[in-house]
C-alpha cells in the first residue's frame, strides 16, 4: 500500500511540476505585457486549444466524477445530459461567443463585464457600475459551478493520496492558482488542452480494459442477472 501512495504522490507531483512549467513558459510566449496578455492570452489561441480548454471546463469534474455517480444514484438515463450538454456548447461556441469575441474586439474588452460596461456606456462612473455588477453576477453565478469542481477533485485526490477532502481540494486548487496568475489564459488554456487529451487516452484506455475483461455479451448476461431491470427498466426512473 505505501508504495502505491508514493508512486500517486510521484505522479501528481511530476503532473504538479509540467502545470507550473507550462504555465511559466506561457508568460514567456504571450509578448503582450498588457490586459490582454493576461486575460485573453493576447488573443493568440487557436481553434485546437480554445476548443480544447472549453471541453476541459465543461467536462472535466462532472464527465468522470459527477455523471458517473449520478447514473449509479438514478439509473443510466442520466448519462444522456453529456451527449445534450455537447450540443449546447457547440451553439454556444457558434453562435454567441463568435459575435462577442468580434463585437470585444471592435471594443478593445477583455472580460465580459467590460464588454458590457462598454456597450451601455453611459460614462466613466456608470461604467465602473456596470462593470462592477456585471463582475458580481459572474462570481455569484460561476461559485456554483466553481464549487462543484472543487469538491470534485478534492474526493479524487483524497482518495487516491490518502488525505482528508479539505487537505486535497486545497493542494488542487492551490497549484491551479499558481499557473494561472504566471501564464493567465494562454497557461490555463494549453493545460486544460493537456488535461483533455489525458482524459481522451484514458477514456480509451479504461473502454478497452473494460470490453477485453468482459465482453459485452457475458458483460449484459452478468446484468441480467442481477437485475432485469437494469437492462430493461419498466419505467424511466
Amino acid at each position: 500500500m505505501e508504495d502505491y501512495q508514493f508512486l500517486n504522490w510521484s505522479l501528481l507531483l511530476g503532473s504538479f511540476g509540467i502545470l507550473i512549467l507550462i504555465g511559466y513558459l506561457s508568460s514567456r510566449v504571450i509578448k503582450d505585457s498588457d490586459a490582454a496578455g493576461f486575460l485573453v492570452a493576447g488573443r493568440s489561441l487557436g481553434p485546437f486549444v480554445g476548443a480544447g480548454t472549453i471541453v476541459a471546463t465543461g467536462f472535466s469534474g462532472w464527465g468522470f466524477m459527477g455523471s458517473p455517480g449520478v447514473a449509479y444514484e438514478f439509473g443510466s438515463v442520466e448519462v444522456l445530459g453529456n451527449f445534450f450538454f455537447a450540443p449546447a456548447m457547440v451553439i454556444a461556441v457558434l453562435y454567441f461567443a463568435h459575435f462577442l469575441r468580434k463585437r470585444a474586439e471592435e471594443l478593445g474588452s477583455c472580460t465580459i463585464p467590460e464588454y458590457v460596461s462598454q456597450v451601455h456606456g453611459g460614462g466613466s462612473r456608470i461604467e465602473r457600475w456596470v462593470k462592477g455588477v456585471a463582475a458580481a453576477i459572474t462570481i455569484v453565478l460561476l461559485l456554483v459551478f466553481l464549487t462543484s469542481q472543487i469538491k470534485a477533485v478534492g474526493l479524487l485526490g483524497a482518495s487516491w493520496l490518502g488525505i482528508s477532502l479539505t487537505e486535497s481540494a486545497i493542494l488542487m486548487i492551490g497549484v491551479i492558482i499558481l499557473y494561472t496568475m504566471l501564464g493567465g489564459l494562454a497557461a490555463v488554456a494549453w493545460t486544460d488542452t493537456l488535461m483533455v487529451v489525458g482524459m481522451c487516452v484514458g477514456a480509451v484506455v479504461m473502454m478497452v480494459q473494460i470490453f477485453t475483461d468482459v465482453s459485452l455479451t457475458d458483460f449484459i448476461e452478468r446484468l441480467n442477472a442481477v437485475d432485469p431491470e437494469l437492462l430493461n427498466p419498466t419505467t424511466a426512473a
